[in-house]
Parts: C-alpha cells; sequence; structure tokens
C-alpha cells in the first residue's frame, strides 16, 4: 500500500500587540457607534484595537498582561 502525504493548511491567529486595553466606561451615545479596527493588525505601530466607549479604535496600550479593557471583544463588526 501508498501512503500520500497532503500538505495541511497553517492556521496563524492575528498577532496582537504587546501590552493591554485601557479600562473605558461604556457611553450611551445618541448615534449608532462605529469600529475604526478589527484587531491590532489594523493598527499602526504599538497600537492595540480596544474599546474606546462608543466602539472599537486604535489606541496606544497600557502596561501590563491582564486586558481589563476588554480587548476587542465587547463590540464585534456586524456586516
Amino acid at each position: 500500500s501508498t501512503l500520500l502525504a497532503l500538505p495541511l493548511p497553517v492556521l496563524t491567529l492575528p498577532a496582537a500587540s504587546p501590552g493591554v486595553c485601557p479600562k473605558r466606561k461604556v457611553l450611551q451615545p445618541f448615534a449608532p457607534c462605529n469600529n475604526k479596527c478589527d484587531n491590532d493588525r489594523n493598527c499602526t505601530g504599538k497600537q492595540k484595537c480596544c474599546f474606546t466607549g462608543c466602539g472599537l479604535d486604535c489606541v496606544p496600550p497600557q502596561e501590563g498582561t491582564r486586558d481589563g479593557g476588554r480587548h476587542h471583544s465587547c463590540c464585534q463588526h456586524k456586516s
């Protein structure tokens, strides 16, 4: 019998920038909130894609290892 070795696809997760998102209070704006990023790769330099109180935006990170700012988990972009 002959065995065939087929390459398996390699899955990569989006790279997260070091640091944590700053804690923000949820705002209740009159207009809908728009997300300006989806993950840290959308941000320049060492910025992180974080919740800003109204949607997601690229912000400078705080030092630390715990993500108390709910790193872009609260407001997933809906199409």
